[in-house]
């Protein structure tokens, strides 16, 4: 794994102003607009051969195929994605190996764009993330996730132009999953075109305009149209203190509580009239620490755009970064679901 940092101004700058849509962008328009105009190349994963002959050795058959099906699960969603939603498809993909790609650089390929996720980790001594080639598989990595302690590890989307593949991104963003679901691809390609924009509008064409403001503004407009939707809460992410049955006296419209799946499917078929909840880790490294930040927001399933959101204080984000801990909520409870209430009748 390669150690780097990212820079601590601007991710903060990106949780504080909500900016959702600029996790970690870098890009420079000249390869923004190159990366819109290029073929995509999709990096697709393999099985590992760590994991395989781990697996052999210890004769787990059974643990061996899960592991293989969780591989070839991810790349067909990848695909499936990409190819639905990917905002340049005109100019075409390719699928190829994180190894492929490092031979087309090595070569000096300049005729593509890279998209695809990584597994990345707090440096645990020092300030600073490990980043793996890829995605770093283990045989039960679904089951894993579903503890969603992004201290271990967590996935990061990355784009950048091939000549510049395992340097400085032009955008990533890490994703709400870290086995990560069509919803969570769905929000890493939505966020990529969004930065896009709005580096554009703002570097290239001079609009005045704020990200803050942005994310205010849609939420002004759209969270009212909730009172008239379903919002589907997944239930792994509900808090194991908030039975299924109390949430309608938190949460005051209509709701469902639903599988992974169903949220994916809702998505990918652009279901009208339902909205979603996604919880967004950011892992923050400053001069000497890392500590984690949740934000959690609502989105629309035909759209993508953004309903609501909740974020942290500005004093609890203070604490963590003091002590390296963690500010806000990796599970929906009450008072999450009370506030969301609160943004959709315009009283927060």
């Amino acid at each position: 794994m390669k150690l780097f940092k990212k820079s601590v101004l601007g991710i903060l700058f990106s949780i504080i102003a909500i900016n959702t849509y600029a996790q970690f962008g870098r890009g420079k328009i000249e390869e923004i607009e190159a990366v819109q105009k290029r073929k995509l190349i999709v990096i697709l994963e393999e099985p590992r051969e760590s994991v395989i002959k781990k697996l052999t050795k210890k004769k787990k058959d059974s643990e061996l195929d899960n592991y293989k099906a969780a591989v070839d699960e991810y790349n067909a969603e990848m695909k499936e994605v990409v190819e639905k939603y990917w905002p340049y498809k005109e100019n075409g993909f390719e699928y190829k190996t994180y190894k492929q790609v490092q031979a087309l650089k090595k070569a000096k390929n300049t005729k593509f764009a890279v998209l695809y996720c990584i597994s990345q980790r707090p440096s645990t001594f020092s300030s600073g993330y490990a980043s793996a080639e890829g995605l770093s598989w283990t045989w039960n990595i679904k089951e894993d996730s579903e503890d969603r302690d992004y201290f271990d590890y967590f996935t990061t989307m990355v784009v950048n132009q091939i000549e510049d593949f395992e340097s400085t991104p032009i955008y990533s963003t890490p994703l709400p999953d870290i086995f990560p679901t069509k919803a969570s691809l769905v929000f890493g390609i939505n966020n990529t075109k969004s930065y896009f924009d709005y580096r554009i509008r703002k570097k290239k064409n001079g609009e005045k305009i704020n990200q803050q403001e942005v994310a205010d503004n849609q939420v002004k407009e759209n969270a009212p149209k909730l009172k008239d939707m379903t919002l589907l809460i997944r239930k792994d992410l509900l808090n194991k203190e908030l039975p299924e049955a109390s949430i309608g006296t938190y949460y005051g419209y209509k709701f469902k509580v639903a599988t992974k799946e169903e949220v994916d499917n809702a998505i990918m078929s652009q279901q009208e009239q339902t909205g979603y909840i996604v919880i967004l880790p950011t892992v923050v490294s400053n001069s000497n620490t890392n500590y984690i930040i949740y934000m959690q927001f609502i989105y629309d399933a035909k759209t993508n755009e953004l309903m609501a959101y909740i974020r942290p204080s500005t004093l609890s984000m203070m604490g963590a970064a003091q002590i390296g801990g963690k500010a806000g909520k990796k599970t929906i409870e009450k008072n999450n679901l009370e506030k969301f209430t609160k943004i959709i009748n315009g009283k927060d």
